[in-house]
């Protein structure tokens, strides 16, 4: 069950960047905030996990 939350509560990173680079937008802003948002996902959920289990 911990993995089933960990994998629904992660950002698709690929995914951001890529849309980024195709539609001329800030490739480099798009990482920056898959990064900090990949960072700040991962102690939050498993707060969340340790909440509910």
């Amino acid at each position: 069950m911990s993995i089933a939350v960990l994998i629904v509560g992660m950002p698709s990173a690929p995914t951001i960047s890529i849309y980024a680079k195709k539609y001329g937008g800030d490739t480099q802003f798009a990482s920056t905030v898959v990064f900090f948002t990949t960072t700040a996902a991962i102690p939050l959920l498993f707060f969340c996990m340790k909440l509910i289990y």
